[in-house]
């Protein structure tokens, strides 16, 4: 377990960015739907929302193992090493 300033901030960044992508998908629609008719604003509005799902896609090799990972693959010096970058 983290300790607990840690923990609490990385719980609300999580959720601030949750609330953030669910109004930049909401502005996305509501201006599809206002500045383009027809089927075609529906498929404009997810293409332009799928976009940063393509680049986290892309960007997932890049990251790096959790330490509950490693531990489940009986890895433990790399869990302590993990541990010790991430300072927890």
């Amino acid at each position: 377990m983290g300790k607990k300033i840690s923990n609490g901030m990385l719980i609300r960044c999580m959720v601030t960015k949750f609330e953030q992508g669910m109004l930049i998908m909401f502005l996305i629609a509501y201006g599809c739907a206002k500045g383009v008719s027809g089927p075609s604003a529906f498929r404009i509005a997810w293409g332009v929302q799928g976009i940063p799902a393509f680049i986290l896609l892309g960007a997932l090799f890049f990251f790096p193992e959790s330490p509950r990972w490693l531990g489940s693959k009986g890895r433990w010096q790399d869990v302590v090493r993990r541990f010790k970058q991430q300072r927890l």
